[in-house]
Order: structure tokens, then C-alpha cells, then sequence
């Protein structure tokens, strides 16, 4: 049986780090998804708590952030 990454792997998937490889903080892209026209909302830098409400930036609809870890957004009762 072969593992990922071994002969014959392609040089792409041979680069990719193990799933035990630690992630330093900086590294990961905080990422929410906008319930009304699915587009990624990338959150990075911004400090969301949750209640707090935001605008999707390609639909301008209102969301309220519902969770932090991970970051999860609900459209707000007004909108609905």
C-alpha cells in the first residue's frame, strides 16, 4: 500500500506538510461563509464577539456573528 507523498506522488502533493504538522496562529484565515449568497467572508484582523453584526460585502446584507471558534455569521432577524 502506498502513502501520499510517496513514489510516484506528484512533486505538489509531495510538498504538502503531514496533518500532525502544527499551524502557527498567523498562518490560519479566518473564514465565514454569508447564508444568503454563499460568498467567503474572510474576517482576519477584524475582532468579531458574538452578537455583533457585520455587512457581506458582495450581497450588503446584515449578519449577525453567532460564534467565534469557528467564526459562524446568521442573517440577521431584520433581513429575514
Amino acid at each position: 500500500m502506498r502513502r501520499p507523498g510517496g513514489q510516484g506522488a506528484s512533486a505538489a502533493a509531495q510538498e504538502m506538510p503531514d496533518a500532525g504538522t502544527n499551524v502557527r496562529p498567523e498562518e490560519v484565515t479566518r473564514m465565514a461563509h454569508c447564508p444568503e449568497c454563499e460568498s467567503d467572508l474572510e474576517l482576519d484582523g477584524y475582532d468579531l464577539d458574538v452578537g455583533e453584526t457585520i455587512n457581506c460585502p458582495e450581497c450588503s446584507i446584515e449578519l449577525r456573528v453567532v460564534a467565534n471558534d469557528p467564526v459562524s455569521v446568521s442573517v440577521t432577524a431584520e433581513e429575514e
